[in-house]
């Protein structure tokens, strides 16, 4: 079972800021514990944009004490391979899981909520259409979405992100063997374009 940590205060999808209640917090992990009560519990951080207290902070006496929490620079998406349920207030994981077919048992009102695609803690009338799961992504990701080409900062589609993603994962694989990159006699105001360039792919 996957847990996701959220902040009092986050941003999703659309730069909308949501104050998440720290109750549905609790809710969501006496739920979870009650529904699944000899499973394995993990607790991962959103990577959503945020501020204020970390939800857990208030929640560690419910918490099972034995839970395993994902390291900042461990893969969410790696993660959800290993896990059969995934319970969050509103992150945007849980869309993450809804893709990877997972099931995701929300306690807010995120944009993926309400449709029949989740198990809703929260009642949300206004959502009567059901759609699939390839329906919510093309309106979500491509209608509404708006992207920036990374190589030219002009108005792109997801098609040049992706491409993007890929070239550095390419880049990434072609330099992995690296133990040890050093760069000679930059003048200081180079330093800063050129580290991530020197550092690509390298392990350390």
């Amino acid at each position: 079972m996957l847990l996701i940590d959220e902040r009092k205060y986050s941003q999703g999808i659309g730069a909308v800021t949501t104050s998440n209640n720290r109750g549905a917090f609790e809710r969501m992990i006496q739920t979870a514990r009650a529904a699944h009560p000899d499973a394995e519990f993990w607790l991962a951080r959103t990577r959503d944009r945020g501020s204020g207290v970390w939800l857990s902070a208030s929640a560690a006496d419910i918490l099972p004490p034995d839970i395993h929490r994902l390291g900042e620079h461990e893969s969410l998406c790696a993660a959800l391979e290993h896990v059969d349920h995934v319970y969050t207030v509103g992150a945007s994981e849980g869309m993450q899981a809804l893709l990877a077919g997972r099931r995701v048992h929300v306690f807010g009102t995120p944009y993926y909520a309400g449709w029949g695609l989740t198990d809703d803690a929260v009642q949300l009338p206004g959502r009567n259409a059901r759609p699939t799961l390839a329906a919510l992504f093309d309106v979500v990701f491509l209608r509404f979405a708006r992207y920036l080409n990374p190589a030219t900062h002009a108005l792109g589609r997801i098609d040049d992100l992706l491409d993007a993603i890929e070239l550095q994962n390419a880049v990434r694989r072609r330099f992995a063997d690296l133990q040890q990159v050093a760069g000679i006699r930059f003048q200081w105001w180079k330093r800063p374009f050129a580290t991530p360039y020197l550092t690509a792919g390298a392990e350390r």
